[in-house]
């Protein structure tokens, strides 16, 4: 499980990093399968105890090859399968609901697949739970539903952190949902946030998004509430 946590984390601090060109985050990801199989591959990228699991990712690397192969097999497929999804996303955007559960089915749905296959494999629970794995529909089995249940309240609790990532921001809800209250994507939060009903954090007085969630750096009064939106009209046939 540390393993398969520790490569997962691995990729997606290749991905979460948008210091990164995508002319140099695309062949990573597709190499990326392979490269963790390297004792000396790493790659210097992230922030904070990120920088240190890429930099001394070879440690990882060393763990898993001595894992039996069943094990790793698992842990490299989920891998691969997730760096193509997050590369079929560094070139276009999460448009409609299909999308959203496409892309949360490559960065989460998979995660839960691997650990039911993982569960499998080791006995501690019934071979059933590695079904899900071999299924003609993976996006239907519950081990992928319980990761989109999972990232889906994830992309809603960063929606703020991640319109406000610097270098630039990225925007994992789909347009089918936030473009019936507004007209344009958000580019920079605190200039656009009023398309979006949100509450108003005045220029001078904007934290950190690591400072929100703490509720005692952050004023009441730093915020003007922007109205309540008006429910969505739906054209009915």
């Amino acid at each position: 499980m540390c393993v398969f946590y520790l490569a997962l984390r691995a990729l997606d601090t290749i991905e979460d990093d948008m210091a990164i060109p995508v002319s140099i985050k695309l062949p990573a990801l597709a190499t990326f399968a392979a490269d963790m199989q390297n004792p000396e591959w790493r790659h210097r990228c992230g922030y904070g105890p990120y920088i240190r699991l890429m930099d001394e990712y070879p440690r990882v690397t060393r763990v898993l090859l001595r894992l039996e192969p069943r094990y790793r097999a698992v842990i490299v497929d989920v891998a691969g399968r997730m760096a193509s999804g997050m590369a079929e996303f560094l070139e276009r955007e999460v448009d409609t609901v299909d999308d959203w559960d496409r892309y949360c089915h490559y960065v989460a749905g998979l995660v839960g697949i691997g650990l039911s296959s993982l569960f499998a494999l080791s006995g501690l629970e019934d071979a059933s739970f590695g079904k899900d794995a071999g299924a003609e529909d993976p996006e239907a089995t519950s081990s992928n539903h319980m990761g989109l249940f999972l990232q889906k309240t994830n992309i809603v609790r960063d929606y703020l952190e991640d319109v406000t990532e610097e270098p630039a921001p990225r925007m994992f809800w789909p347009r089918a949902v936030w473009g019936r209250y507004a007209k344009r994507r958000a580019g920079r939060w605190r200039a656009r946030s009023a398309d979006f009903g949100l509450a108003v954090p005045r220029p001078w007085s904007v934290p950190p998004p690591s400072a929100l969630r703490s509720s005692t750096t952050w004023s009441r009064a730093a915020v003007t509430p922007l109205a309540p939106l008006a429910p969505a009209r739906v054209s009915r046939p």
